[in-house]
C-alpha cells in the first residue's frame, strides 16, 4: 500500500484498460508496428527542424498509418475531443505530417487517454492535407525562427518533444 506500488497499480489498470479496446485490436493486425519512432523533417531551409518522437506507428495492409499517442492526462469531466484539440492541435498535425512525409498515403492520429481508453479521439489525414498542414506550421516556426517568441513553460510540467523552440 505504499505510493509507489499504488501509482503501478493505477498505471497498471489503466493499460489493461487500454487493452480492452477496439485500437488495440487493430494494432494487433497491423502489417508493422514501431514503438518511440522517431520522425524529423523541415517545412523550410530557414526554419527550425521538426523532431519528435511517435509512441506508436501502426503500417496497415492498405499501407495507411495508424499513429497513436498516450495521454495521462486528468479528464474527468472534460470533452476529450476538446481536450485533444485545445492541447494537441498542433502536436497532431505534425505527427500526421511526420506520417505523410514518410510516404503513408494516409494516417489516422488517434490520442488514447487513459483515463478513458474506450474513447480514442481521432483523426484522417491524407496527401490532400500536406500544404494546409505545412502551411499551419510555418506560421508557428516563423516566429520561432526570426526570436519572436521565446519558448514558453511546458504544458503539464513536462517538455514536448517535438517543440521547435526546444533544442
Amino acid at each position: 500500500g505504499n505510493a509507489d506500488g499504488d501509482a503501478v497499480d493505477d498505471v497498471l489498470a489503466l493499460v489493461d484498460g487500454f487493452l480492452a479496446t477496439q485500437l488495440r485490436g487493430r494494432i494487433a493486425a497491423a502489417r508493422g508496428v514501431r514503438i518511440e519512432e522517431p520522425f524529423a523533417f523541415t517545412v523550410g531551409d530557414d526554419l527550425p527542424v521538426v523532431h519528435g518522437v511517435l509512441d506508436v506507428i501502426a503500417v496497415q495492409d492498405d499501407s495507411s498509418a495508424l499513429v497513436v499517442d498516450y495521454k495521462t492526462n486528468r479528464v474527468e469531466g472534460l470533452d476529450v475531443a476538446t481536450v485533444a484539440q485545445e492541447e494537441y492541435g498542433l502536436q497532431r498535425d505534425i505527427y500526421a505530417l511526420a506520417a505523410l512525409r514518410a510516404g503513408a498515403p494516409q494516417v489516422e492520429v488517434a490520442y488514447v487517454f487513459l483515463e478513458r481508453p474506450d474513447e480514442p479521439v481521432s483523426r484522417v489525414f491524407t496527401g490532400a492535407d500536406v500544404p494546409r498542414l505545412e502551411a499551419a506550421l510555418r506560421a508557428v516556426l516563423e516566429p520561432v525562427a526570426r526570436g519572436d517568441h521565446p519558448v514558453g513553460p511546458a504544458p503539464h510540467g513536462h517538455r514536448s518533444t517535438w517543440c521547435p523552440g526546444h533544442s
